[in-house]
């Protein structure tokens, strides 16, 4: 564990010189809940995640106030909708080429929707 906490300064230089390529979707997740950081630490936290997802073209922030570490486990619901922006805007809305596409990305919208309105009222399917 000391040979970790070494290298973390380096670790640290090169996440914040690395560029995320150009079209790559990227949501960041911050979890706001962790008893051994104290309240100011956090809020820099959020900050520096903040900072970091400006740089990136159409990059999005999510904070999650009431999560620890596992956000997918403390709260499901922010993932899952989450996921679904990213299905709507990547996947059912491709740049329309005729009808049979708008006609396409309407019923896959329609069914993205669904599943995210499943996921909230516990349906499975």
């Amino acid at each position: 564990m000391r040979d970790e906490y070494a290298v973390v300064s380096t670790t640290y230089e090169q996440a914040r010189s690395a560029k995320v390529p150009p079209g790559i979707p990227v949501t960041l997740m911050t979890a706001m809940q962790d008893p051994k950081m104290p309240a100011e630490t956090r809020r820099i936290w959020a900050e520096k995640h903040k900072e970091w997802i400006d740089k990136i073209p159409r990059g999005r922030h999510i904070v999650a106030e009431k999560s620890r570490h596992m956000i997918q486990v403390d709260e499901p619901q922010l993932v899952i909708e989450a996921i679904g922006r990213w299905l709507v805007r990547r996947v059912v809305s491709p740049p329309r080429r005729n009808a049979f596409c708008s006609f396409r990305k309407e019923v896959s919208t329609a069914r993205v929707s669904g599943w995210i309105e499943d996921s909230r009222s516990g349906a499975s399917g």
